[in-house]
């Protein structure tokens, strides 16, 4: 008999067609119902089913699997777990299924990086039921996951209406708000979360169900809840999975099916509500389970507890909610999660399972600054836990340090980022930037309350906020500096940038500035150098302030290299580094650590890379720009490779042999 070998995820769907999960399916689809389902959400017919289950192979065993053949259907590891009876050969297209099922052809989405990575030919036919997994104590066959033998533990309990909550995260308060407040129309509610193949970088399931596991022991009526589980795979197919999750729970007893905001979603494919509108696509009552559409639930600080938009009058300021990709990242850095957001129990489980101790994370009223840094940093990566790339890719330009850091520093320039594009580059670029630099006098134009959001934001992601130097030259020049630094205070802000780039202070003042901003408690960074190309001071003027600077004890000097980077000190008109005013600051200094170089345009930081290292301090560096500058330093941009191959090439070859021109 031909053998066919199936992945995880196709082993995953042949269980559940085989244990019912997948009714009305009773094999893998034909091409009728193929393309039925991907043009209308609908089987051929009729019947409401949104998502293609398909078994994809390889031409050559396609060329063997002829109708009324029976084929050997068999795990990763060899062992035949069921036969397929061929009932039909026809190509699919993916392409087109991309568009309909997952609203993209972007092959970054993870379901469409699948779907055209797999074969275009596939088989069609019934499958017998199959045993895949033996039960384990600990793991997920420990748990009802056969739809029969679910509905009968549902039937043994009374219960005539059933809430069926499907999850692939660890459960944390907003679930939990939203299980009670289902509690409150049901007889129960099954926890069901999915422990098929998720993405690699998902929490894997016996974490997962240790967690439900605790939550519904210490925090939930025993009668009232049943923990099962789902052994299908995720999709990442936003609202057609939504459709696709509501009916396998009736399959499994549910009579009704929460969907939340952005249910099935990955990234930022699909609209957050469009999980709910897609059921009015169909008739009442055709799907056979009703459902109770969720806005995201979050702790409000005001209301002192977990709320909706629905229950809470109060603003954003107020709310305080974690992502899913937040959570993980908390969790790589060795933080813990807030308890206002996921219980100290689970935060335990969770800490324990990433093999770090959980320091004290961010939360919705931070009490005390985060440790104090130590000395150097660490020189390890960045992603403590990478993704499937960064596991068999290793950074050319080894040695880079990870934060907390006290060199290496990334500074960004933020000329007005909203709070939303704020959270969207943190969520991406938070782990290589150690500040954002509000420029000119930009914070004076935010509306009340947005800076300090901002800065409270910025501070979860441990990224600290600060103003450009100019406001502070201003406050000073208006006789206001001590409201100043009160105000400042008042938002958040902890770190400060003292320069005279435009308005003129003697020494003197300078340095009696810069003991007050310390004495006031705050960490300060100097600049040197003027705004306007035809100001700027020599060089050795412009050393003898850093120094200075350094001695009354400010952190580090910023050496201005303005936003053009063009016509300062160190950077000629047309944005060339000038080596030997580079060289002379840092002999005045005597530690390149201590500076940091504003660098706006890639020729300049790779310069700066080139002469002191990845771990050197840039500064106005554009958010856009931020991972193309972290490539540019652990040697994955072109400019920085060449030179690492460079110089193995040259410690290879003989005297006299070749190298890269």
């Amino acid at each position: 008999m031909v053998r066919v070998a199936l992945d995880s995820f196709t082993l995953a769907d042949l269980e559940c067609l085989g244990n019912g999960a997948y009714a009305p399916l009773e094999g893998f689809m034909g091409r009728a119902d193929y393309e039925s389902v991907v043009a209308g959400l609908r089987l051929a017919d009729g019947r409401p089913w949104p998502l293609p289950v398909c078994l994809r192979v390889p031409d050559d065993l396609a060329r063997r699997a002829v109708p009324g053949r029976e084929l050997a259907l068999c795990a990763p590891g060899g062992e035949p777990v069921a036969v397929l009876e061929v009932s039909e050969v026809f190509e699919a297209d993916p392409a087109a299924e991309a568009q309909a099922v997952f609203g993209t052809t972007d092959p970054a989405h993870p379901g469409v990086a699948r779907l055209l990575g797999q074969p275009r030919t596939c088989l069609a036919g019934r499958v017998a039921p199959a045993r895949l997994a033996a039960p384990d104590a600990a793991g997920p066959a420990a748990l009802p996951g056969d739809p029969a033998a679910t509905r009968a533990l549902l039937r043994a309990r009374g219960w005539r209406t059933v809430v069926g909550f499907q999850t692939r995260n660890p459960i944390h308060r907003a679930h939990e708000y939203l299980l009670k407040c289902a509690l409150e129309q049901a007889d129960g509610v099954l926890v069901h979360p999915l422990v098929g193949e998720t993405r690699a970088d998902d929490i894997p399931a016996d974490v997962r169900l240790a967690c439900y596991r605790t939550v519904l022991e210490r925090y939930f009526p025993p009668d009232r809840v049943l923990l099962g589980v789902f052994p299908g795979p995720m999709r990442y197919a936003g609202p057609r999975e939504a459709v696709f999750h509501a009916l396998v729970r009736k399959n499994y007893g549910c009579t009704h099916f929460i969907v939340g905001r952005d249910h099935a979603g990955v990234g930022r494919y699909y609209d957050p509500f469009a999980a709910h509108r897609i059921f009015d696509r169909f008739r009442p009552g055709e799907l056979g389970i009703d459902v109770l559409r969720f806005d995201s639930a979050f702790y409000c600080r005001a209301c002192g507890g977990m709320a909706s938009d629905k229950t809470c009058p109060h603003g954003e300021l107020e709310r305080f909610t974690l992502s899913g990709t937040r959570l993980r990242q908390l969790l790589r850095a060795g933080l813990r999660p807030p308890a206002e957001i996921i219980r100290p129990e689970v935060a335990d489980l969770l800490s324990r399972a990433y093999g770090a101790p959980a320091r004290p994370g961010p939360g919705p009223a931070p009490a005390s600054p985060p440790p104090a840094t130590p000395p150097g940093g660490r020189p390890v990566r960045v992603r403590s836990r990478p993704n499937r790339l960064a596991e068999v890719v290793a950074d050319p330009l080894a040695g880079r340090l990870a934060k907390p850091r006290t060199t290496g520093w990334t500074m960004v320039l933020d000329k007005g980022m909203g709070v939303a594009r704020t959270r969207d580059f943190l969520e991406l670029a938070a782990p290589y930037v150690d500040f954002l630099k509000l420029t000119f006098g930009s914070p004076l134009l935010y509306a009340d309350g947005w800076l300090a959001e901002k800065v409270r934001l910025a501070r979860q992601w441990g990224v600290e906020v600060y103003p450009g130097g100019t406001l502070l030259e201003v406050a000073w020049w208006q006789g206001r500096p001590g409201e100043f630094l009160a105000a400042a205070r008042a938002v958040g802000i902890r770190v400060l940038e003292l320069s005279d780039g435009t308005v003129p202070m003697s020494p003197a003042n300078r340095r009696a500035l810069l003991e007050t901003l310390r004495e006031a408690g705050f960490r300060v960074i100097t600049e040197v150098g003027k705004k306007h190309p035809g100001d700027q001071p020599d060089l050795a003027q412009l050393a003898a302030t850093a120094v200075a600077d350094l001695d009354a004890g400010a952190e580090k000097v910023i050496v201005e290299g303005r936003e053009s980077g063009r016509g300062t000190a160190v950077l000629d008109p047309d944005g060339a580094v000038v080596d030997v005013a580079v060289r002379a600051l840092v002999d005045a200094v005597g530690d390149p650590d201590r500076l940091i170089w504003e660098a706006p345009q890639t020729a300049q930081q790779l310069a700066f890379i080139r002469a002191f290292g990845a771990n050197v301090n840039l500064g106005n560096i554009p958010p856009d720009d931020v991972l193309a500058l972290e490539a540019l330093r652990r040697g994955l941009r072109g400019d920085t490779l060449r030179d690492v191959v460079h110089r193995e090439q040259v410690a290879m070859q003989p005297p006299g042999g070749p190298v890269i021109a």
